[in-house]
């Protein structure tokens, strides 16, 4: 069975209000401050990275771990507000409430939730709720808005790796964009510049 542990801060991230919970060989930590994912463990091997230079006071997202990108992802649609709003949505500074959680035989669920009232072309309160589940195959995270809304999600995730150097990503479609330089490729995606796509 799980045990949900709160936590006042994670790593060098003092006061950070965080959630420890564990199932089979894995054990997750979550924080309030934007539903984040900080860390993924297998059996004690972590497999996030998390920025050591990253702040979380005065606003700032946390660089590394999975965050929650909505309600939208990059820089918003100019054609949706003309207002001066972060990349990556709103949900990355938030704090967010946890709702629930219960351990089973197969699975460990924390359930965090956060109220929106300022999405720039949304009228009233939105609710987005993430379910992050850990089983014996690993972690599953499931987001649920309250609302019918225009919206984009990304669960930005940073895996950690002793070499980027030596890592690919595969399968690909044909054709993908990359920020950095314009590129097509039907191979698996290797590593050695900046690439963001």
């Amino acid at each position: 069975m799980a045990n949900f542990v709160h936590l006042d801060g994670f790593a060098h991230l003092t006061a950070l209000p965080c959630i420890r919970f564990s199932f089979a060989d894995y054990t997750a930590v979550v924080s309030l401050y934007g539903g984040q994912v900080l860390s993924l463990t297998l059996k004690g091997e972590e497999l996030l990275w998390l920025s050591p230079t990253t702040d979380w006071q005065n606003q700032h997202p946390i660089r590394g771990g999975v965050p929650v990108c909505w309600p939208w992802f990059g820089p918003v649609d100019p054609a949706l507000t003309q207002q001066q709003v972060p990349n990556h949505g709103l949900a990355r500074t938030h704090l967010w409430q946890q709702v629930a959680d219960e351990s089973c035989s197969d699975h460990a669920l924390l359930i965090l939730q956060a109220e929106f009232d300022n999405i720039p072309w949304q009228a009233g309160k939105v609710r987005l709720q993430c379910q992050y589940l850990l089983n014996h195959k690993g972690l599953h995270l499931h987001l649920h808005c309250s609302e019918l809304t225009l919206q984009q999600a990304a669960l930005h995730t940073y895996f950690a790796c002793d070499d980027v150097r030596q890592a690919t990503v595969s399968p690909l479609p044909a054709t993908f964009i990359n920020k950095v330089v314009p590129a097509e490729t039907s191979a698996a995606l290797q590593f050695g510049d900046e690439i963001d796509r």
